[in-house]
């Protein structure tokens, strides 16, 4: 046995020792990561996560072309905004200063949308109508 083959053994002797001793949750997330990489079941499971890639690049840009033909000339093509405001769900509201409180950078992304959309985009006329922003 050539000194590189015994390396291997050992190694994998060790990666067998510390697995068999590791506790069942790093297990479950080492099987999840090796899974997720594609190291778990070879080629069929990169093949897998390849299609899985390109099903959703091609289902993003097919999405966007058929708004783009759909969508009425010159306007974003959304529903206009109700004009009687509509009261927001507390829970709404809640879920959504919750989430902004627990990932910060949606909560700053969050604000920044809204505060463009008060002090900005309703002032520039051509992108208040593009927007469909009745008031």
């Amino acid at each position: 046995m050539s000194i590189w083959k015994s390396i291997q053994l050992l190694e994998r002797l060790s990666d067998a020792r510390i697995s068999i001793n590791a506790k069942w949750i790093d297990q479950a997330v080492g099987i999840g990561v090796a899974a997720h990489e594609g190291q778990l079941f070879g080629v069929p499971n990169q093949l897998l996560g390849v299609f899985t890639a390109v099903g959703l690049i091609t289902l993003s840009a097919s999405s966007v072309v058929l708004w783009w033909r759909r969508r009425p000339p010159n306007v974003l093509g959304a529903p206009p905004a109700p004009v009687p405001r509509e009261r927001v769900s507390p829970i709404f509201v809640a879920l959504f200063v919750g989430m902004g409180i627990y990932l910060p950078l949606l909560g700053l992304s969050m604000v920044a949308v809204r505060l463009t959309e008060l002090f900005l985009l309703r002032r520039i006329g051509p992108a208040k109508d593009w927007l469909g922003l009745a008031s």
